[in-house]
């Protein structure tokens, strides 16, 4: 029993980690744009927001932030939701 109590403080600790580790990505994908778009930026003649390869970059950018987010949400679900099968153990849903 003490093990499925440590596995579930280590899940909601990665949990939380992850999730603070998205919200950095976040902030780095905030200061890409910020600095795709300032006026004062000026690479070749044109704002570095009018580059294609900048704004593919960005995107991509969101894509794998939110597939990250997904990833660790459906995670966490997983974790938390009780088996079908009542009389098997889940993972730590029985524990907390």
């Amino acid at each position: 029993m003490r093990l499925i109590s440590n596995l579930s403080v280590y899940l909601l600790t990665t949990r939380t980690f992850s999730m603070r580790l998205i919200g950095m990505a976040e902030r780095g994908l905030d200061l890409m744009v910020l600095r795709a778009t300032d006026p004062a930026k000026i690479a070749f003649g044109t704002t570095l927001a009018t580059r294609e390869t900048v704004v593919q970059a960005i995107a991509e950018s969101r894509i794998d932030i939110d597939t990250a987010r997904l990833l660790v949400l459906t995670a966490a679900l997983q974790v938390s939701t009780p088996p079908a099968d009542s009389n098997k153990p889940s993972h730590c849903a029985t524990c907390i």
